[in-house]
């Protein structure tokens, strides 16, 4: 289930356009694996749940007219809930449902420094896996306002020396094109 989590959120943190496609493509990637779900998605205010754009509620999987069609704007905390029904085994196939709730934060720049910190410190899994989000959504990188982060820069920049001899790290720094 926190792979389906996993994925939404991944999801989400794409253009606008794809809000409603991580809905329903973590909805379906459950359900095929024998998963009821119910996944929704709200901003986070100063006393719970605030102003702005829902993915999907309780009563509307398959998302929210108008108020869900609101652009999803940078530096914006949002909760991540999916209520999953799973039939357990173990309880005689007895219908069980799980309630999860995570946080996300649609913060590029954070990522990109969290990055740069994790290379810096010998971190090399957090410092990669942070690179390959960054790679993977529109971001500018966290030094070059308005400039995103491609592998071009990742080999030049040399916050990501301690990177260099590290497989993964040479993948990203290839370009697509070839």
């Amino acid at each position: 289930m926190a792979d389906h989590r996993r994925r939404a959120r991944v999801l989400l943190r794409g253009r606008n356009h794809t809000i409603l496609d991580a809905l329903r493509d973590a909805r379906a990637a459950a359900i095929k694996e024998g998963i009821v779900p119910s996944i929704y998605c709200h901003p986070i205010g100063y006393h719970g749940h605030a102003a702005g754009t829902p993915i999907g509620m309780t009563d509307y999987q398959q998302g929210v007219p108008i108020r869900g069609d609101y652009m999803f704007y940078p530096y914006t905390w949002h909760s991540i809930e999916l209520n999953a029904t799973f039939k357990v085994p173990e309880w005689g196939g007895q219908a069980v449902r799980f309630p999860l709730e995570e946080d996300a934060v649609n913060a590029p720049l954070a990522i990109d420094v969290l990055a740069r910190v994790a290379a810096q410190l010998g971190e090399p899994d957090r410092a990669i896996a942070a690179l390959q989000t960054l790679l993977s959504i529109p971001a500018e990188a966290a030094l070059a306002p308005r400039v995103p982060l491609t592998p071009a820069l990742l080999r030049l920049d040399p916050m990501f020396d301690p990177l260099r001899n590290d497989p993964r790290f040479q993948k990203l720094c290839e370009d697509k094109a070839k």
